[in-house]
């Protein structure tokens, strides 16, 4: 007899787009052969601009210091395999033939575990079990180029670096937060900051400028309160009655649960206001992503920002890059396989298998 281990992560195929550059397998289930087996090690062996799959297992892939991403300097990207994807947990079942998780966390995880982030890398369909510092105080230097992409962000993700110290081209899209997300420290220089078609559960704050710094909030679902400054704000629904500021915004085709009060924003127009919520999404219920679709008639359809002369749904579900339930990266996937365990050698077998592009 002989044995068959499949594990096929998310792609059928992988082409780079930069022709040195790699793809890399890690894997720490027992008994399969990977590239490696351990994430840090991963970091410090692979070279600039490559490709890192990090495969679904049942163990979290544990960093062996918490400044691992902080001191590689290599634009990596780094791809796992969604969250919330078996059906049997009040997930998302269909989306991916192996429903576990690719988990990243310190040695301590959980809300008292904490990664050091400065990039640039760029993260998709991956899950952090644990928080995440923008920067390394003190230490002055810059972050920049971190992308946070279909990831499940377990706890908070927040920076309160020295003044002045710059923070740039920090991007998250379509990611489901649970945590806050919090730069606190006023006069740093956040340049574009980019945070579209995220689902964010617990409350946001963004510091003073000390610039006309560029910082797009568009298409976001926020539960909790909310601190703006200087920024611009389209087509999201605040699913809150908590306090909400935005100094020096633009606020544009947004839905509040709260009622109109003063917001300081320079430019207001076309927002909604004392919205029913349970009216608005398919469910009251907020510990699956699934639960921020928009019910039928909802008034978030078409009531965002025009893309041209096509209408635009509020929340993150709407847009040009919409939300995709369980962090599916925009590869091809298996979502099924069927085959025996086993199969005696030199005879036929038949396996079903099914895939799609999630472009």
């Amino acid at each position: 007899m002989k044995k068959l281990a499949f594990y096929l992560l998310i792609a059928l195929f992988v082409t780079p787009v930069v022709t040195e550059a790699k793809v890399w397998r890690v894997n720490n289930n027992v008994g399969v052969v990977a590239d490696f087996n351990n994430i840090s090690t991963a970091l410090y062996g692979v070279a600039l601009m490559d490709t890192i799959y990090l495969e679904p297992s049942a163990t979290e892939y544990i960093l062996s210091s918490n400044n691992d991403f902080f001191y590689q300097n290599k634009n990596l990207t780094i791809i796992g395999s969604g969250y919330f994807l078996a059906a049997n947990q009040n997930g998302n079942g269909g989306l991916q033939q192996d429903a576990l998780e690719s988990i990243i966390s310190t040695n301590t995880s959980g809300a008292t575990g904490l990664i050091h982030m400065k990039g640039p890398v760029k993260f998709i369909g991956i899950v952090f079990d644990t928080r995440i510092y923008l920067g390394n105080s003190p230490s002055f230097d810059p972050v920049s180029n971190l992308s946070f992409e279909s990831c499940l962000l377990k706890y908070n993700i927040f920076s309160n670096i020295t003044p002045f110290t710059v923070v740039s081209n920090l991007h998250f899209s379509k990611n489901y937060m649970l945590g806050d997300f919090s730069i606190t420290q006023n006069q740093q220089q956040l340049l574009n900051f980019t945070f579209e078609n995220n689902i964010l559960v617990g409350n946001f704050t963004l510091p003073i400028t000390i610039t006309q710094d560029q910082r797009l909030i568009r298409n976001n679902v926020f539960g909790g309160t909310a601190t703006f400054n200087a920024a611009y704000c389209a087509n999201n629904i605040f699913r809150t009655s908590a306090a909400l500021t935005f100094p020096g915004c633009i606020l544009k085709n947004n839905i509040f649960q709260a009622a109109q009060s003063a917001t300081s924003a320079n430019v207001e127009a076309n927002n909604q206001w004392a919205a029913e919520m349970s009216n608005v999404f398919q469910s009251t219920q907020t510990d699956r992503d699934k639960y921020f679709q928009l019910a039928p008639g909802s008034q978030a359809i078409g009531a965002g920002v025009p893309n041209g002369t096509a209408a635009v749904d509020c929340g993150a579900f709407g847009g040009p890059d919409p939300y995709k339930l369980s962090g599916i990266p925009a590869i091809p996937t298996i979502y099924l396989l069927q085959m025996p365990s086993s199969i005696i050698s030199n005879t036929n077998t038949l396996i079903d298998l099914k895939s799609r592009s999630n472009n």
